[in-house]
């Protein structure tokens, strides 16, 4: 069985027709709510004495197997815990957790220690954890699982009945208003009203008559044999207790649990809804005529403005520091990505101060409301536009100085670089298999659906030889057929639509990381002397090239250096004579790919590196196709592929000529030729050398045996293309 809800106060910040609230305590402890209509004149309503909230959470069970323990309930009891004690004026906060969540340690907490509160408090009941329903022969009766609880049906005692939260619990609570809050679903809620009837308001009469009468009031975060969500919600937390954390920081002024329902209601069915799912709150109230009012503390929520202030001064300080230790090291690309965030901070800064600066005028400012209006709904209006205006310049300021500084990127060193893109891939390959996953996840349930429906259809008796003609027949067949293929037109039409749905997020989800890592594969990254290995191989007289091999970062390259002939026995004898300098870049796997390689001579004579592409093979002063495509094709279909071939970022690849080719003959390799080519088969190659004597002959070459001869052109053998040259 699944969570089915979290027991939630929650209380949003709510402002209507140009109304002014205040929270205060007076010299008698008590809560107030200041009202200042649009007439200017000021209305105050005593709210509570105290507050009392009581949270329980439950993950584990005594007697449930672990497959029946849930991830988040606890969690989400603690994130209310903690934004109730940082923004609301709560007297006293009882908690209750996995073990400490016994049966008997609720029911004392609920009849004992709440027995104590007086008649003009309030008290926030507030249950994380599994809920059912058990049917009997009148009614339906609801459960809420304590830690030593059961799903036996012989065992309900041991769980506590929304009979007993309606019948036992409600009346001897001698508080005020009394709110439940579970998010869990259940049957048999007992509730005399489910939100139906007085529509909730700000008007003075209303606001006058909930705050005096008394209520017991329940929020449940789905319906009867409906599972609620218990992840995927906003914060790390489930869908309705996201949607409530959220309420609750958002809160500026006050709320009614009526209309928190409302707004629950609608948004965590909209969520579940956007996950395939179906869960929606329930609210209404046990019984009585009031309405659960939550106001936020000012000075709290004062408080938390000047500490998230420091907590930035804090990170720029350190940024400072950063800055310091980076000029050390004269890492100018650290310090421009320091120097960035640190402007970024201090952007942040001013806003956070605006915001303290602005919660401080509020605290203020509410002191003087019980006595009189100090600001109409037109200059309220106003003040949120001017902040909406600061914001937004401050926001454009912000992303100006971001493309002034450049991206971080340039920051990374050569390994910090080659991690980078490794991550990067490892984030995209997660995000790509997770939203893979969720769209074969979606469309095998649109095809369970849709398929049972057409097996339905086409699993067609066969004739009844004694009622039916065989045009009777032929017709219902033919109507079964049509009416298959319309539901495998609707069945491929949504699984496309899912496809094109998900395709979409997660090419927004992965555009980000992409862009990242582009911005790495652009650079190119310089090396030293002292970063390079390299010695060589070989040297041909005829087109003046040496054939080199560098070792470098545990790998090995082969580029060849064009030489002459004049200067190309002295360097050969004398290596130590050139200085090598050079560049690497990243693959899109994070692989090491040789940029640029020079040689420079003491006379100030440079030789520069032909460098192959991805793909590619650079020899004497022709870019080859580092591994054929394994296919065998005729001589005419080989000329189309290397013309139509784009490899290492190029596109201008042919058929190499029959002295181009036999050029690559190296008869003490087996196939014959270099194994810098990877994968070259033993077998016939085609060059682009028509045969001597007949357009229907072609010349190939053989690195079998480096044999050399024409042949019938409508034969298929391998190709190797081509580029540069003629």
């Amino acid at each position: 069985m699944k969570k089915i809800g979290f027991l939630l106060l929650v209380i949003a910040l709510l402002v209507f027709g140009g109304f002014v609230v205040d929270a205060k305590t007076d010299n008698t402890r008590s809560l107030k709510l200041v009202v200042q209509e649009n007439g200017g004149k000021s209305t105050s309503f005593t709210l509570y004495d105290k507050i009392t909230a009581v949270i329980i959470g439950v993950d584990r069970y005594q007697t449930l197997p672990a497959k029946n323990y849930l991830k988040y309930a606890v969690s989400d009891a603690k994130g209310v815990e903690e934004v109730l004690r940082e923004r609301y004026p709560i007297s006293k906060i009882i908690t209750l957790y996995n073990e400490q969540a016994t049966r008997d340690n609720i029911m004392k907490v609920l009849q004992g220690d709440l027995s104590g509160v007086g008649p003009d408090d309030a008290v926030l009941v507030y249950y994380a954890g599994h809920g059912i329903t058990r049917t009997t022969q009148q009614k339906k009766l609801g459960y809420f699982i304590p830690y030593d609880g059961s799903l036996e049906m012989t065992e309900m005692h041991k769980n506590i009945s929304m009979q007993q939260i309606s019948s036992d619990i409600s009346p001897l609570v001698p508080a005020k208003h009394m709110l439940f809050v579970m998010d869990a679903c259940f049957g048999g809620l007992l509730l005399s009203t489910r939100g139906i009837g007085v529509e909730p308001s700000h008007k003075t009469a209303y606001l006058e008559e909930i705050t005096r009468e008394q209520v017991r009031q329940i929020i449940t975060a789905g319906g009867e044999g409906e599972e609620v969500l218990d992840e995927g919600g906003l914060y790390g937390h489930s869908v309705f207790t996201g949607r409530f954390i959220e309420a609750l920081k958002n809160n500026k002024e006050f709320i009614t649990a009526q209309e928190l329902g409302m707004e629950l209601e609608q948004k965590v069915y909209g969520d579940a809804r956007a996950k395939g799912h179906k869960q929606r709150p329930q609210v209404g109230k046990i019984y009585g005529t009031g309405d659960f009012v939550f106001v936020p503390d000012v000075e709290k929520v004062s408080k938390q403005a000047e500490d998230e202030a420091g907590k930035i001064e804090a990170e720029i300080k350190a940024l400072e520091n950063l800055k310091i230790e980076a000029g050390r090291r004269q890492d100018e690309a650290k310090l421009r990505e320091i120097e960035r965030d640190r402007l970024v901070k201090e952007a942040e800064l001013k806003q956070a101060r605006l915001r303290e600066e602005a919660a401080r005028k509020d605290a203020e400012l509410q002191k003087l409301r019980e006595a009189e209006a100090l600001r109409s709904a037109e200059g309220q209006k106003q003040q949120e536009k001017e902040k909406i205006e600061r914001l937004a310049y401050l926001k454009q300021q912000s992303k100006k100085m971001k493309a002034e500084l450049g991206s971080p990127s340039a920051a990374l060193g050569l390994d910090q670089a080659q991690a980078e893109i490794k991550r990067l891939n490892g984030l995209i390959a997660k995000i790509n298999g997770d939203f893979n996953g969720e769209m074969e996840k979606q469309r095998a349930s649109i095809r369970g659906y849709y398929q049972g429906k057409i097996d339905k259809v086409e699993a067609q008796p066969s004739r009844d030889m004694m009622f039916e003609t065989e045009a009777d027949y032929n017709t219902r067949i033919s109507q079964a057929k049509q009416e298959a293929d319309i539901l495998k037109s609707e069945l491929a039409k949504q699984a496309s639509e899912i496809e094109a749905k998900v395709k979409a997020d997660l090419a927004g989800q992965l555009q980000a990381l992409e862009d990242q890592k582009a911005a790495i594969l652009k650079q190119e990254f310089q090396l030293g002397p002292k970063d390079i290995i390299w010695k060589f191989e070989k040297y041909d007289p005829e087109s003046e090239i040496f054939r080199i091999s560098i070792t470098m970062f545990n790998e090995v390259f082969i580029v060849w250096v064009p030489v002459p002939k004049k200067k190309a026995k002295e360097y050969y004898q004398n290596p130590d004579l050139l200085i090598a300098q050079g560049a690497v870049s990243f693959t899109d796997d994070g692989g090491i790919s040789l940029a640029m390689l020079a040689l420079q001579g003491p006379a100030g004579d440079r030789y520069q590196a032909g460098i192959a592409g991805a793909g590619e093979v650079y020899v004497a002063g022709l870019f080859w196709q580092k591994k054929d495509d394994g296919i065998e094709r005729n001589w005419n279909k080989a000329i189309s592929y290397c013309q139509s071939l784009a490899l290492g970022g190029s596109k201008d690849w042919r058929l190499p000529s029959k002295d181009e080719l036999s050029s690559l003959v190296d008869k003490k390799y087996t196939p014959t030729i270099d194994p810098v080519f990877t994968d070259t088969k033993t077998s016939y190659y085609w060059s682009s050398t028509s045969g001597a004597g007949s357009t229907d002959y072609a010349w190939y070459v053989s690195f079998g045996n480096g044999y050399v001869s024409s042949s019938d052109n409508t034969y298929d053998y391998y190709v190797r293309c081509v580029r540069g040259g003629q």
